[in-house]
């Protein structure tokens, strides 16, 4: 029987493997459709780490 970490941490893996096979203009499509901030000046990983929801990257300003 899986546990609930085991099944969590495969979908996690699957997304994060399905983005790698992303073109840049996709990811930034991506990025665009989940209104990510200062996704314009990202390159390709840092768009990659704002899709996974990857914390210490890029932050928005507020103004």
């Amino acid at each position: 029987m899986r546990r609930a970490g085991q099944t969590a941490q495969a979908k996690k893996q699957t997304k994060a493997s399905s983005f790698d096979s992303l073109t840049k203009a996709e990811l930034y499509q991506r990025a665009t459709d989940a209104g990510i901030a200062g996704r314009s000046s990202m390159n390709r990983e840092e768009l990659i780490k704002a899709l996974r929801g990857d914390r210490g990257g890029r932050k928005a300003h507020v103004s």
